[in-house]
């Protein structure tokens, strides 16, 4: 699968909301492999002002993820991202594994059914996760946000112009109930006055809040 490009440097005439949309799943894409680093206040902010230009329902979350970038450093916003998805003091709070967080008490086995089904997706759409995401189970959070921006195409024409418009919607639909779970883990293991916490408390309403705006369109087909 081809690595979603972060948004370093935002077009201010691409205003539509289905354009900002796809944006944002590129840059949550881009931070839940780590790539934090290479994303700056700036970058988030621009994306903010574009949300509001249009009246994107991302908005808030966009503006309050910009907000912690803007407090936290790359050595914190690091070793929060450790602690909360990789390997946590006791454990780890909130893999990014969607098999992890299907419905039930705690968390469940990685490389479960979720991630079997991701995998037949990736074949059956001939895709095949690359670079850092190649290293990861199918059904890590970037590979899947990767893969639905795939399905929406990106078309200038917005989300609707989509031939994998239907598909895109039904994805997001099958897997939020699951990154929902994810996110209330991480709410439940983050401190008010870590920052680097805080921004990944951020990006994981951001992604449930863009899983939602995709699902949402579902709702509006005839």
């Amino acid at each position: 699968m081809v690595q979603p490009p972060i948004p370093a440097d935002l077009d201010p005439q691409r205003t539509s909301v289905d354009q900002v949309l796809l944006d944002t799943l590129d840059l949550l894409a881009a931070l839940a492999l780590g790539r934090v680093g290479d994303v700056a206040t700036d970058d988030i902010q621009a994306l903010a002002a574009e949300a509001l230009a249009c009246g994107s329902p991302l908005t808030p979350e966009l503006r309050s993820l910009a907000e912690a970038r803007a407090v936290a450093d790359t050595v914190a916003l690091d070793a929060a991202q450790v602690r909360l998805f990789i390997s946590g003091r006791g454990g780890t709070p909130a893999p990014p594994y969607e098999s992890c967080h299907v419905s039930g008490a705690g968390l469940k086995p990685v490389l479960g059914p979720q991630a079997d089904v991701m995998r037949a997706r990736l074949v059956a759409a001939g895709l095949e996760p690359r670079d850092a995401a190649a290293n990861e189970p199918p059904d890590h959070l970037s590979i899947e946000l990767g893969y639905l921006v795939l399905l929406l195409g990106g078309s200038d024409a917005g989300l609707d112009a989509s031939a994998d418009m239907m598909a895109s919607r039904e994805f997001a639909i099958t897997v939020l109930p699951n990154w929902q779970r994810w996110a209330g883990r991480v709410a439940q293991a983050v401190h008010e006055d870590d920052p680097g916490e805080q921004f990944w408390l951020r990006m994981a309403r951001l992604a449930v809040a863009a899983l939602e705006a995709v699902a949402a369109h579902h709702d509006r087909t005839p």
